[in-house]
C-alpha cells in the first residue's frame, strides 16, 4: 500500500529560511511529503483557509505582521491545522504566547536540524491525533448520556460536576436553575452539605456515596438529590448506581445517575525514524 503524502505548509517571508527548511524536510526521510511555501501573511492565511495541509510551520515574524496574529486569525476561522511556530531567537514569553494562540510547538531556527524538525512534526501530529480521539470519545460519552432518560451528573474525585446529560438539564431548568451550565463546575458535595430542614438527611445520604465524604463511599444510595443552586433546594428521587469500569472509578450519589472520575488523558509515544505519513505511519 502506498504511503499517504504528508502535506506541509510553510509560512515564511525569508527565502533563505524557506530553502533551509525544505532541505531539512528532504533529509528527514520517511513518508513522502508535499511542501507549499507561502511567503506572506496574506498568502499564508489564504493557504490555511483551503484546509489542505496536515501541519503548518509558521514564522514568528512575517514582515509587518506576526505569525501569532496569523495563528489567531486561522484559529478563529476554524482553519488552523496542527501548527509549529519558528523563530530566530528563543523567548519564553513568545513560546507561551504561541501556545496560547494555538501552536502545538515552538522551535528556534538556530537550533534546528533535520532530525529536530522531523521529531517536532511527528510529535505535533501524534498529539493532534490524541486530541481528536479524546474529543471523539467525549462526544460519544455525551451522546450516550443524553440518550438516557435518567437525570445524570458525572462527578470527579473532588465531587465537582464535570458533565450532565440532557435529562438533567431539562430537570434543572424546569426547577428554575439559572446557570447556563446547569451545575457544571459546581461542588456537588457542598450542595449536599448545605441542605437544611427536611432535605438534610437525604442530602447527607447522597454525599455518603462519594469517596471524598468522611464516611467513605457507600455501595448503594437511594435518596432525594439536591439540585446544586444556592437559592433552591429542588430534589429528584432515585437510586445511585456505580459506573463499572475496567479501572477503579469514583462512585457517588447523584440524581439517579452514574458518577465516575475522569480517567487519565495523558499518553506517550515511542521514538520513530523519519516523518510520519498523514495516516500516522512511521517512515
Amino acid at each position: 500500500m502506498a504511503e499517504t503524502t504528508l502535506r506541509v505548509l510553510l509560512v515564511e517571508d525569508d527565502e533563505d529560511d524557506y530553502l533551509l527548511v525544505r532541505d531539512y524536510l528532504g533529509e528527514a526521510g520517511g513518508a513522502p511529503l508535499a511542501l507549499e511555501w507561502a511567503p506572506t501573511y496574506a498568502a499564508g492565511l489564504a493557504a490555511l483557509a483551503r484546509r489542505a495541509h496536515d501541519v503548518a510551520l509558521i514564522d514568528y515574524r512575517l514582515g509587518a505582521s506576526s505569525g501569532l496574529d496569523l495563528l489567531l486569525a486561522a484559529r478563529l476561522a476554524g482553519d488552523l491545522p496542527p501548527a509549529i511556530v519558528l523563530t530566530g531567537a528563543g523567548d519564553p514569553a513568545v513560546d507561551a504566547a504561541a501556545q496560547a494562540a494555538g501552536a502545538a510547538d515552538y522551535l528556534v531556527k538556530g537550533h534546528l536540524d533535520a532530525a529536530a524538525l522531523a521529531r517536532a512534526i511527528r510529535y505535533t501530529l501524534d498529539r493532534a491525533r490524541q486530541r481528536a480521539a479524546l474529543a471523539g470519545a467525549e462526544a460519544f460519552l455525551q451522546a450516550t448520556l443524553d440518550a438516557l432518560s435518567a437525570h445524570i451528573a458525572v462527578l470527579d474525585d473532588r465531587g465537582t460536576i464535570v458533565a450532565v446529560n440532557a435529562a438533567w438539564r431539562r430537570f434543572a431548568r424546569a426547577n428554575g436553575y439559572a446557570g447556563d451550565g446547569c451545575g457544571l463546575g459546581a461542588d456537588y458535595l457542598a450542595a449536599c452539605d448545605a441542605a437544611t430542614g427536611a432535605d438534610a438527611p437525604e442530602a447527607a445520604a447522597v454525599a455518603s456515596g462519594h469517596p471524598r465524604h468522611p464516611r467513605g463511599a457507600r455501595r448503594d444510595v437511594r435518596a432525594g438529590i439536591p439540585l446544586p443552586q444556592p437559592d433552591r433546594a429542588a430534589l429528584v428521587r432515585g437510586p445511585r448506581h456505580p459506573l463499572r469500569r475496567r479501572r477503579p472509578a469514583t462512585r457517588c450519589g447523584g440524581p439517579r445517575g452514574y458518577h465516575r472520575a475522569p480517567g487519565g488523558r495523558g499518553g506517550a509515544t515511542g521514538e520513530r525514524a523519519g516523518l510520519p505519513d498523514a495516516a500516522g505511519k512511521g517512515g
